[in-house]
């Protein structure tokens, strides 16, 4: 009896052991909230082709099918969205892009929020100036939970 009583003793404390051993290594990773990026100016023609961009703005097609998202009166999905909020401290339009595709512009000191896939996300984002020149920031891959803030800074 007390054989077996050792062992199970030894046994639940070896088990107790690995278990706080563990946790560190399968806890959750954690992720920032927000980034600031820099400008980074470019001297190329504004209408040369950006490997960044995958679709860049397009007219409306009046007779597109485009579903709502459920924040907005559609259908529930399964799939997560997560919220990114773009806030602008330069004097210029920017042009955002997330994962390629064009998502709108931000003003000048301005706000903008939009949704995307939750997880990773490729941001970036352009200015084009009058003298043919740009400025970017980005591409940055950002782990997306939440709300997500980014910081364009000249």
């Amino acid at each position: 009896m007390s054989t077996k009583l050792i062992c199970s003793t030894l046994f639940l404390g070896l088990a107790l052991s690995l278990g706080f051993h563990l946790k560190p290594a399968l806890a959750q990773e954690q992720h920032p909230k927000s980034a600031t990026t820099k400008a980074t100016k470019s001297r190329g023609e504004s209408g040369g082709k950006d490997e960044n961009i995958k679709q860049d703005r397009t007219a409306n097609d009046p007779n597109a099918k485009i579903e709502a998202p459920p924040e907005k009166g559609g259908a529930k999905s399964r799939q997560a969205s997560c919220r990114v909020h773009i806030d602008n401290h330069t004097p210029w339009y920017i042009d955002i892009f997330t994962d390629g595709n064009y998502r709108g512009q931000v003003s000048p000191f301005g706000d903008s929020y939009g949704w995307v896939g939750c997880g990773s996300t490729t941001l970036y984002g352009r200015a084009t100036f009058t003298d043919g020149s740009t400025q970017s920031w980005g591409p940055q891959v950002y782990f997306v939970g939440g709300t997500f803030t980014w910081f364009l800074t000249p």
